[in-house]
């Protein structure tokens, strides 16, 4: 590619989402033209919002113009990791705990490689899943794969107080 100096990219885009209370999750840019995409995920604990994209969006795109950091056209996309979110490090089990999880081991454990469950535990050395059925499987990082997010917990709602009858 062009004169990307992508250690300044990289550390310009996490610097926009620090600022604005996200976690950068990713970053990728593809093409070294007026086709190429600048592809940014971002997350929070209490999760994303569209307004959370469209300031690390604003916020990154001053940045790079000011800074001259993408030196040709690009097209900037910001979003959430979304459901499937991929669990790369123990931070990111931890940051899930009680979310559902599906997790692909290297060897058999318990004659199985493929574990979905609850985010019971985790420790500096693994993981503790509970399956549907309550049956737990205990998933040292080493032997992880490959690991996603299923199904995060459900949200209650509350209702503004009315102050009255309807």
């Amino acid at each position: 590619m062009s004169d990307v100096d992508y250690e300044k990219l990289g550390n310009a885009i996490d610097r926009a989402a620090n600022t604005e209370g996200l976690e950068l999750v990713g970053w990728d840019l593809r093409g070294d033209g007026p086709k190429s995409l600048l592809r940014i995920t971002i997350d929070r604990d209490q999760g994303v919002t569209h307004e959370d994209c469209v300031a690390v969006t604003n916020h990154v795109g001053t940045l790079v113009d000011v800074e001259d950091l993408i030196p040709f056209a690009y097209t900037l996309e910001v979003s959430s990791p979304g459901l499937g979110k991929a669990l790369a490090d123990r931070a990111a089990f931890d940051r899930h705990r009680g979310e559902i999880a599906r997790i692909r081991a290297s060897e058999p454990i318990d004659d199985r490689t493929s574990f979905k469950g609850r985010i019971e535990r985790v420790t500096p050395t693994g993981v503790t899943l509970v399956s549907a059925g309550g049956q737990e499987f205990s998933i040292e990082f080493r032997q992880i794969i490959a690991a996603n997010i299923v199904q995060a917990p459900k949200r209650t709602s509350r209702r503004p107080e009315t102050g009255g009858q309807l």
